[in-house]
């Protein structure tokens, strides 16, 4: 989808393709050796599966880790350790678990691991977690994933927008530009 993607939009002979998982260590020397890369475009699985409540949704959106941001980290990370070139942007466009607090969560991860970035972060409305699955011939899955992100501290999605570079003094700083209805 990717490649036919770039070529509807006639990018495809500007553009690297990788194919692999970004939470595997092994991937971030393959994509250095490919890069440092001008732009790197994400939109991660973003649900949370916590315990595997989640089986309705399928690998596509689940499998972004118990709290739903396992690579969405993991791309804030490989873009801090040198995957984007001088001037060069990372955009995340996600639906982000408890997104109030996304641009904080983001500078910890970085400063944590003794990285930089500095970004603006753009969200959409909130969504309250019941309301995420709606399953009505699933009313224990959609109890058991409720509670479970209940206990993991999550209580909404909302539609996000990343874009990040690298920082000029070193910092970790991501503003948050407030909610925008309609964001997408």
């Amino acid at each position: 989808f990717t490649r036919f993607n770039a070529a509807l939009n006639g990018m495809a002979e500007r553009c690297k393709y990788v194919h692999g998982d970004i939470c595997d260590a092994a991937l971030l020397p393959k994509l250095k050796s490919q890069g440092p890369f001008n732009v790197v475009l994400a939109n991660p699985p973003f649900l949370p599966n916590p315990a595997g409540t989640n089986t309705a949704a399928g690998a596509m959106y689940s499998t972004g880790g118990a709290d739903g941001e396992r690579v969405y980290k993991a791309l804030v990370i490989a873009a801090a350790q040198g995957l984007l070139s001088h001037g060069g942007r990372l955009c995340v466009v996600s639906v982000t678990p408890n997104a109030e607090d996304l641009a904080k969560r983001v500078e910890a991860w970085l400063l944590r691991e003794q990285l930089s970035l500095d970004g603006v972060l753009f969200r959409g409305s909130s969504t309250p977690i019941e309301k995420i699955l709606k399953h009505p011939d699933r009313p224990l899955e959609q109890t058991c994933y409720t509670r479970a992100c209940k206990a993991l501290g999550l209580h909404s999605m909302s539609p996000t927008l990343l874009m990040a570079g690298a920082a000029e003094n070193h910092s970790a700083n991501v503003a948050c530009m407030g909610v925008h209805p309609g964001l997408f």
